[in-house]
């Protein structure tokens, strides 16, 4: 059984116009995106949402995707704090648990399930692209301290996709934080295998990123 966890409890402030994954894409929610993407090869839905928000979230998928079976959560204080709120919600059945970011409403089938199959092998799988950029790491005054190789960078994406007991596990501490659900893994002592994604996985985060993923939608 394959059970996904999407996270939009975010308060989204870089987007700077109200709740971004309640903003119009193509002609219904960002959020929505995600929910359809992948509500045909999941068994169970679970998304994490501003305790505000609820049902705003809720009455506009029941408007726009009445069919789709998903059950909405109130989110944390933090990305890892949502994660956790819903992990309670997760069947005790579930296999194997995917973790998305709503705001990535490109994101496809076909890459849950290549993910999903390495997931298989090796417990954890988590999409990402190369890096092209040269990167610095920076101290606090903002001066160069190094320069990592970048052939052993990755810019890491959503969803990622985990053996049920491994998230379970890397989530049993509720005094650890991260940014994604890997580094939780990874804290907990466990291997995570990367997928490299050629595909469009844009993350909204700022306006102008709403006209941009309508372009790629478009020409899917």
């Amino acid at each position: 059984m394959l059970s996904m966890i999407i996270v939009g409890g975010g308060s989204g402030s870089r987007f700077g116009a109200g709740n971004k994954l309640l903003a119009e894409l193509n002609g219904m929610p960002v959020y929505l995106h995600s929910l359809k993407n992948f509500s045909g090869v999941c068994d169970e839905l679970i998304m994490a949402v501003p305790a505000g928000e609820l049902e705003a979230f809720r009455d506009r998928q029941r408007e726009l995707l009445p069919d789709v079976q998903v059950k909405f959560v109130v989110g944390g204080d933090t990305r890892t704090g949502s994660v956790r709120n819903a992990l309670a919600h997760v069947s005790p059945a579930a296999d194997f648990i995917a973790v998305h970011d709503a705001a990535r409403p490109l994101a496809s089938a076909e890459l849950l399930a290549e993910l999903l199959a390495a997931a298989r092998e090796y417990g954890a799988a988590i999409p990402g692209a190369k890096v092209v950029d040269t990167i610095k790491v920076i101290d606090g005054d903002s001066v160069v301290a190094s320069t990592p190789d970048r052939a052993k960078l990755a810019a890491v994406q959503t969803p990622q996709v985990f053996r049920a007991g491994l998230l379970r596990a890397a989530y049993a501490n509720p005094g650890e934080c991260r940014t994604d659900d890997a580094a939780m893994v990874e804290a907990a002592g466990g291997a995570v295998k990367m997928v490299w994604n050629n595909a469009p996985n844009l993350k909204i985060t700022y306006q102008s990123d709403l006209e941009l993923a309508g372009r790629l939608l478009l020409r899917r």
